[in-house]
């Protein structure tokens, strides 16, 4: 007598899902998916974070998470479970408000140097501080630590007070962000102090773009440079109300500058503005005068003294009008360049909002990348973001978010195929037994490749085929459908 006791697996990458069918075909259930598109999953990575608002990624896939109250603190998220130890502590900061410690960056030669810089609002004095730092790797892993003696102060802005007011006198807009260039330089991003007249100023660090050599000097290409006194000659371009959030593509020249926008629901627009090294810097984005787009047909009578001829048009808005909920806060971004996600992702730039609590990614010309071509809804309901990176292994999107003090990321499922019938007839008899076997599967993202694997040490490709089996006994039979890949 032959008895065949029937299994079906469906496998793409490292998955393997497979069930005891017996008589029946046994459903297999789907992942718990969070975001959208449905082919993602989201998952915490940490929590128990104070007010985290930055990362910084090492080579080796470790992190550095930024909390806005001066830690630091340092994870392996390959790991399960992680935990997050102090790498470093700043000490010497005022966090009130929207002050605190803000970003961190590597040196793109931080596999030799060991450098990473910080942007931050120290106690004393009361002056927005970039700083160098030496990383010490210790016995590796979360040993790994900041070296606090080695701080090398490289830039704090010029701040010469309004009517005796230090240059922390508002609640806000304090940026800010630093990344390389593609040029070897390091951009700061600095906000408008709450008071828009500011971003017009040059000879104020307030409300622009920060353009420095990686020693702190000034370069001697700066658009703005004029010797000591009159202008700021770090200035490289300006205009802004608050660039809370700007990232270089460096391999396309691209820096993309997310600019939060006003506070009057009906009339404010998010802008995100595009500019390149070949420019030259000095550009001015208009701020107070202009927001939004210049084909906005209210941009007249709610921005009258726009002259669009004078101030660069941001490459991409979005109105704070009809938003759910009210207002808004784009939260850049990045272009997403990693390995786990699909095709259709490559290249495209995600960004957050803190406000309306969704990330999106918008692609481009595929002829001029300055051109967006569409804007796209990626996941809904992240919480308060307020940075977003990706994860130079795991190709992964993580972002922070500050008010529940968590680490997320998400990831792209690699969802196997679906078998939906595995049957064989007849299922039991007398050797020498012929059986016809029949399969058939949905899904994956590529052509289907059935394989039938007899239980005997013998398999045969195809959805529906016939064996003989030639001798008495039980046999597990088992159905795999593969895509490919």
């Amino acid at each position: 007598m032959i008895s065949h006791s029937l299994h079906h697996s469906s496998r793409r990458s490292s998955k393997l899902i497979s069930g005891l069918l017996g008589l029946a075909l046994l459903a297999m259930a789907a992942p718990t998916v969070l975001a959208q598109p449905t082919d993602f999953t989201e998952e915490t990575v940490i929590s128990g974070l104070q007010q985290p608002i930055a990362m910084g990624m090492l080579p080796d896939g470790r992190m550095l998470l930024v909390e806005k109250g001066g830690a630091i603190k340092i994870i392996d998220p390959s790991v399960s479970n992680p935990t997050a130890e102090v790498y470093m502590t700043l000490t010497n900061i005022n966090s009130g408000e929207e002050r605190g410690l803000l970003d961190i960056t590597l040196d793109p030669s931080f596999s030799s140097n060991g450098y990473f810089y910080v942007i931050y609002t120290p106690a004393t004095p009361e002056l927005t501080t970039v700083s160098r730092f030496s990383h010490l790797e210790n016995s590796g892993g979360t040993t790994s630590r900041g070296d606090i003696t080695s701080e090398s102060v490289l830039w704090r802005e010029k701040w010469d007070g309004d009517n005796g007011h230090g240059a922390y006198f508002s609640c806000c807009h304090f940026g800010g962000t630093l990344d390389f260039g593609p040029d070897g330089k390091i951009y700061v991003t600095v906000g408008d102090k709450f008071d828009g007249q500011w971003s017009q100023d040059l000879t104020e660090s307030a409300g622009s773009v920060i353009r420095m050599n990686a020693d702190g000097t000034v370069p001697n290409d700066n658009p703005f440079v004029d010797g000591p006194g009159g202008n700021d000659d770090y200035i490289w371009a300006y205009g802004l109300r608050n660039p809370f959030r700007s990232r270089w593509d460096v391999a396309t020249d691209r820096y993309f500058i997310s600019e939060v926008g006003g506070n009057v629901q009906a009339t404010s627009w998010e802008d995100l503005h595009l500019a390149r090294t070949t420019q030259g810097g000095g550009v001015n984005y208009g701020w107070p005068y202009c927001e939004g787009p210049y084909s906005n047909p209210n941009l007249a009578v709610h921005f009258p003294l726009c002259n669009t001829s004078l101030y660069e048009e941001p490459i991409f808005s979005y109105a704070h009008a009809n938003q759910t909920p009210q207002a808004g806060s784009i939260i850049g971004g990045l272009v997403y360049r990693g390995g786990n996600y699909p095709s259709n992702y490559q290249e495209a730039y995600f960004y957050g909002d803190y406000a309306t609590k969704k990330i999106r990614y918008l692609t481009f010309d595929s002829q001029d990348p300055t051109v967006v071509t569409s804007d796209n809804l990626f996941y809904n309901s992240p919480g308060q973001i307020v940075a977003l990176e990706q994860h130079p292994m795991d190709g992964a999107i993580y972002w922070v978010n500050i008010a529940q003090g968590r680490l997320h990321r998400i990831k792209y499922d690699i969802a196997a195929p679906t078998i939906t019938q595995a049957t064989a007839t007849p299922q039991n008899g007398l050797a020498p037994l012929l059986v016809s076997f029949s399969g058939a599967a949905t899904g994956g993202t590529g052509s289907l490749t059935y394989t039938w694997y007899f239980g005997d040490g013998q398999s045969q490709n195809g959805a529906n085929v016939n064996y003989s089996y030639l001798n008495n006994g039980l046999y597990t039979a088992f159905l795999e459908v593969t895509d490919g890949s």
